[in-house]
């Protein structure tokens, strides 16, 4: 037997561990094992492990044979991965087993101390009797000593699943598919990555230093405060380093984390205790004076509300429980893989997330269920009552006063600092102290420049990510994710470097009543310190309702207000030093190619959270690139190179796609009738009406008439002013990351929509035509089998047929939600890519952006059988089939789909364009002679829970393609299964293997 080096094996590779025979696992003399001890393969001597020891093989050449190990669980450090792509090793844990009876159950896998591997069959406690089958079909019956002594058994509470490859796991099946990694965080990040060694020894510092005169010790104190703060740039740079099983928002909170730490640390409490003028001990009843006359604490009140914010952040962005996630590595042949990560949080992670969660605790957190008031409502009143809630409502009440009362001061005085020079210190240590503020706030903002200049740029990323594909799937949104935030730090900075220098000019040039223009410029950025302070402090109090309504599922303004109120204290007419070296980066990074723009210059009253203008901007309208071929094919390539890696993930194939190009064709001309003679969607006056008048314009089920405003909102989500908006932004696929899809069934109901769209796709949702060049029929020709439903799908038509233009609706998906929904939703049709120029507007007003190449829809159902007018196929894959008596067209269905196109209609000539827009799906669909059962919810008084039945019925009854179908109509009944039958039977016989293996039992 030869040996085989495990080592360099990718995410995607399979593990089979072979016969004994042939088997390339041996061992010289068996190892010697202890409970909980983790074993590691291919080694012919084995090493001497201790318990829970995890153990790790260097990267080794690939190996020559493929292996299938039943144990598909690997364990691996994110520190050791040099390539993100490998896995170190291949690792098992078993235990020694000392009690048969308990430990021991049917269907347990098993290894000898031989090699052999089997698992157990029966377990007879009577007579101490045990039988296992081996790999190769052979039997043994041995008693429990034999078991203790010789058989130890896989730990399979300790991975997540034990699965053989041999065996094929239905697609239904939660079951992983890929080896699943434990990313344990690298021992050097959790260290060094830490805010709270520096911490610790900046507050022992600072406690040392509070029953100390600070005077004369101003140089040494702003030395240290700087190189503390240097020493945070490298945590904060750690920080931003992502792991495996990280997202990018988690990055984002936990880098926003450590500036705050910094900030509040640093320039703030450093800054005052290092250089105030006071005892601690003497300034303590700053509370019971007035705020002006112990100004000393005015400039402290940013530690208290950015404190809490730090807290906050590390609550979000810690854990402390097991996380399962999964990410994209380069597999074999360099394709992207599916890897699997279970993450266990370090004690240090544990505790931090458990401290800040119980810091931040409000009343319903400490309240049993029993008086958790019904609602969001209630639950906002409770979350109301919390220390920090309070405490933001506080600190921005103070920050407020204190500010107003410093902008009165200046503007009644025209004093640059609101004091007159009798009150100002202009000795020489004074001078010397400015200086030491104005160095430490000048070391704070090349802290806060690096962070924003390096952390968002592609050269960062591809430093911490070694990976190509992990790489290149994290970059979407990493730059947009992690840059905002960094600039309002920026512009914070500055903000305090300002008011520090405008203090040190004052000293230095002892003039405090404005003379020349730089005075002037100092009386205004004094000014403009208190008005950010102002708004800073208002900010805080919308912050603290923010966090109230945290989990509530309330719509409420406080969001967007927060964010308003603290554009309005950190902006580029406030900060305009901080602005210009944001815009500098914002050059240099390319930050204007990823459709980002200056929030401090636009606020949020401009820009939508998609950077996106909400208002007409004809100063920077962009227009839409139409790509090239090559760039087509190479986005077409991404595509599909994802839609497999999602269908592999599922156990789905990924041969069923069609791309249907234009090619050499000539363009495809459009002729139909008109279909939309009204607006298509309502103005914006007709819209406010609508929404205060919904009920005119739904209707509801029994259980919708309470939440009919939410119905609504769901139903009629935009008007037309907004959607012409939104249409009129340039596609940008490399940074929206979106593609278009067409639905011509059950999608265009938005009772029905696909899963992952964002508000504003959601808003764009028009109907658009697919033109008849493109070959295909709307037919009746999809068999959900083990459900018993026919619905719509495309069937390409032969030469002897006549192809239709079939209606439908077109609007753009996240392209991984995209590649979701043909995975799972939508996984029995292929995947049809059909070039752009097969599709027509139904209104010449709502067109979608060019340049977007292929529209992704669901195209033929797939065929297994290779005959779709067979009933008697018993292939569950085989979606391609007409309707059957087991599989019949649904009256339900037909409603859904209907329903969602009578929505479309608009007051005046509109009125009847929903009707209009039914009845142009009716007439393009064929197969309607078929089985077709009414099932709707009592179907002998439909209009109690179908109030448009008739409307719908007086369609179908009427259009030439239905209305045979129609009058053949049949009621529920109650009927044994025909054709289903042997379709269930065999896939029952098909998943034997695999329900023995995860029942461990056998089939009766």
């Amino acid at each position: 037997m030869s040996n085989i080096s495990p080592g360099n094996i990718t995410t995607g590779d399979d593990l089979h561990i072979p016969d004994q025979e042939n088997s390339a696992i041996s061992y010289t003399s068996p190892p010697s094992l202890n409970d909980q001890q983790d074993v590691e393969l291919g080694y012919t001597s084995p090493p001497s492990l201790n318990d829970h020891q995890d153990v790790e093989l260097g990267a080794r050449s690939k190996p020559s044979v493929s292996f299938s190990n039943p144990v598909r669980s690997r364990r691996a450090s994110s520190g050791t991965m040099k390539n993100k792509g490998e896995v170190l090793g291949s690792i098992r844990r078993v235990i020694q087993i000392s009690d048969p009876s308990n430990q021991l159950h049917c269907g347990v896998r098993i290894r000898t101390n031989q090699g052999l591997l089997g698992k157990i069959e029966e377990i007879n406690n009577e007579t101490n009797m045990t039988t296992i089958v081996f790999e190769d079909g052979s039997k043994e019956t041995r008693d429990h000593d034999y078991l203790k002594e010789n058989v130890m058994k896989y730990d399979v509470s300790f991975y997540d699943e034990i699965v053989e490859d041999k065996l094929q796991i239905p697609s239904w099946s939660l079951q992983d598919r890929k080896i699943r990694i434990e990313i344990a965080p690298a021992r050097w990040k959790t260290i060094f990555g830490s805010n709270l060694v520096i911490g610790y020894i900046f507050v022992g510092y600072l406690i040392k230093e509070l029953y100390h005169d600070p005077t004369g010790n101003e140089f040494r104190n702003g030395v240290i405060i700087s190189s503390f703060i240097v020493a945070n740039l490298f945590v904060t740079l750690i920080k931003a380093i992502p792991g495996d099983d990280t997202s990018n928002a988690e990055v984002n909170d936990s880098v926003n984390a450590s500036i705050l730490i910094a900030m509040t640390l640093y320039p703030c409490l450093g800054i005052w205790v290092g250089c105030r003028e006071k005892n601690i001990i003497g300034i303590l009843s700053w509370i019971t004076h007035e705020v002006r006359e112990y100004d000393e604490w005015g400039l402290l009140y940013t530690f208290f509300l950015w404190s809490f914010s730090a807290i906050l952040l590390i609550r979000n962005s810690t854990y402390a429980f097991t996380m399962d996630r999964q990410g994209v590595m380069t597999g074999e042949g360099d394709k992207p893989i599916t890897a699997l990560f279970r993450r266990k949080p370090p004690i240090l992670e544990v505790w931090s997330h458990k401290i800040t969660r119980m810091i931040t605790f409000s009343l319903w957190d400490i309240t049993p269920d029993k008086y958790h008031p019904v609602g969001g409502g209630g639950r906002f009143g409770f979350q109301l009552i919390a220390p920090v809630v309070f405490v933001y409502f506080y600190i921005g009440y103070r920050l407020v006063k204190f500010a107003y009362k410093e902008i009165e001061c200046i503007l009644e005085d025209t004093s640059i600092l609101g004091v007159h020079d009798t009150e100002m210190d202009f000795s020489e240590e004074k001078k010397k102290q400015l200086m030491k503020h104005a160095i430490v706030w000048l070391v704070f903002c090349c802290y806060c420049i690096v962070i924003r200049a390096v952390i968002g740029t592609r050269w960062f990323l591809s430093s911490a990510v070694s990976d190509p594909e992990t790489f290149k799937h994290r970059w979407v949104g990493w730059a947009p994710t992690l840059i905002e935030s960094k600039r309002s730090r920026v512009l914070w900075a500055f903000r305090g470097l300002t008011y520090s220098l405008v203090k040190l000019h004052v000293g230095l040039t002892n003039r405090l009543t404005p003379v020349y223009w730089n005075d002037w410029i100092a009386y205004y950025l004094v000014l403009t310190v208190y008005i950010s302070y102002v708004f800073e402090g208002i900010g805080a109090l919308f912050f603290a309702l923010s966090e109230a309504e945290r989990g509530c599922h309330l719509h409420t303004p406080f969001k967007l207000l927060t964010k308003l109120f603290f554009w309005c204290s950190f902006n580029a007419y406030l900060q305009p030093f901080g602005t210009l070296v944001n815009a500098l980066f914002y050059l240099i990074n390319g930050e204007y190619l990823m459709n980002l723009r200056l929030l401090e210059i636009y606020s949020p009253l401009f820009l939508t959270e998609r950077n996106t203008f909400r208002f007409n901007n004809p100063f920077c309208k962009r227009i839409s690139k139409i790509p090239t071929k090559e760039e087509l094919d190479k986005r077409l390539e991404e595509w599909l190179s994802t839609w497999r890696r999602k269908r592999t993930d599922v156990g789905r194939s990924t041969e069923n796609y069609v791309v249907k190009d234009i090619g050499n064709d000539p363009f495809p001309s459009f002729s139909g009738s008109l279909v939309f003679l009204g607006g298509l969607f309502p103005g914006y006056d007709e819209w406010l009406y609508m929404r205060n008048n919904f009920e005119k314009y739904l209707t509801f089920l029994p259980w919708e008439v309470e939440d009919g405003a939410l119905k609504f909102n769901k139903w009629y989500p935009t008007y037309r002013e907004e959607v012409l908006r939104l249409l009129r932004e340039p596609y940008d696929f490399e940074n929206r990351r979106e593609v278009w899809m067409f639905g011509y069934g059950s999608l265009i109901s938005p009772n029905s929509p696909p899963a992952g769209l964002t508000e504003s796709q959601q808003k764009q949702i028009i109907p658009y035509w697919l033109k008849k060049q493109a070959g295909y029929n709307r037919a009746w020709n999809y068999r959900h089998g083990p459900v018993g439903i026919n619905a719509f799908g495309l069937e390409k038509v032969t030469n002897k047929e006549e192809p239709s233009n079939i209606s439908g609706c077109i609007y753009p998906m996240d392209y991984e939600k995209a590649s979701d929904l043909f995975s799972i939703r939508e996984e029995g049709y292929e995947l049809l890519l059909v070039h752009e120029d097969y599709f027509e507007p139904m209104h010449k007003d709502f067109v979608i952006p060019k340049g977007i190449g292929y529209v992704w829809v669901c195209g033929q159902p797939t065929l297994k059988c290779g005959d779709q007018n067979d009933p008697e196929c018993n292939i569950i894959e085989c979606k391609r089939h007409n309707p059957t008596q087991d599989s019949p067209i649904l009256q339900s269905y037909i409603d859904t789909v209907v329903e969602g196109a009578l929505r479309y209609s608009t007051v005046g000539i509109g009125h009847t364009d929903g009707m209009r827009f039914a009845a142009s799906i009716l007439s393009s669909t064929v197969g309607w002679d078929a089985p077709w059962v009414n099932d709707r919810l009592v179907a002998g008084r439909p209009w109690s829970f179908m109030a448009k039945y008739e409307l719908i019925d007086g369609m179908l009854s009427t259009c030439s393609n239905s209305r045979n179908g129609f009058v053949n109509r049949l009621r529920v009944a109650n009927q044994p299964l025909k054709e289903k039958r042997n379709m269930l039977q065999k896939e029952g016989d098909k998943n034997e293997e695999w329900a023995i293996s995860f029942y461990g039992q056998k089939k009766d």
